[in-house]
C-alpha cells in the first residue's frame, strides 16, 4: 500500500503471532496485517471508517476485526509485547544506528496502537466508530 502508517517488516514480526490464528483462517479473505495497517491508519488520520481509502479491506471488515481483536485482548497484549521489546532494545548495549531506529519505530508503533485502544475504551458501544 505504501501509507506512512503502515508497519514496517520489522513492527509486524513483532506482533504477527499475536494476530494469526488457524481459528477461520480459510474464511479470512483479508489479511491480518492490512487491517492493522487499515486501523493504524484510521487512527492517526482521524479518518471516518466509511472513508477508509480502497486500497485496504472494506470499512466493515476492519471495524469488526478491530472490535474482535480489542474485545479478546489481542490489541492490548500486542501493546504489552512492544513495549517490552522496546524496553529490552534500550537497555542492551545497541550499536548507535539500532538504538536510534528500531526502539523508536517500536515506540511510535506502540503509540498508535495504544492510540486505538483508547479510542475502543471510550466510544464503547458507541455503534458510529466501533
Amino acid at each position: 500500500m505504501g501509507y506512512r502508517t503502515d508497519l514496517t517488516d520489522n513492527q509486524w514480526s513483532i506482533i504477527e503471532l499475536i494476530f494469526s490464528s488457524n481459528k477461520g483462517q480459510h474464511l479470512a479473505e483479508h489479511s491480518k496485517r492490512d487491517m492493522v495497517n487499515a486501523v493504524l491508519y484510521l487512527v492517526k488520520t482521524g479518518c471516518q471508517w466509511n472513508l477508509l481509502p480502497n486500497e485496504f479491506p472494506p470499512y466493515e471488515a476492519v471495524r469488526s476485526f478491530f472490535r474482535r481483536a480489542v474485545k479478546s485482548g489481542k490489541w492490548e497484549k500486542a501493546l504489552d509485547l512492544l513495549v517490552k521489546k522496546t524496553a529490552r532494545a534500550q537497555d542492551a548495549n545497541l550499536p548507535q544506528a539500532m538504538e536510534s531506529s528500531t526502539p523508536k519505530a517500536q515506540k511510535q508503533l506502540w503509540l498508535l496502537m495504544t492510540e486505538a485502544l483508547t479510542v475502543a475504551r471510550k466510544s464503547k458501544g458507541a455503534r458510529d466508530i466501533l
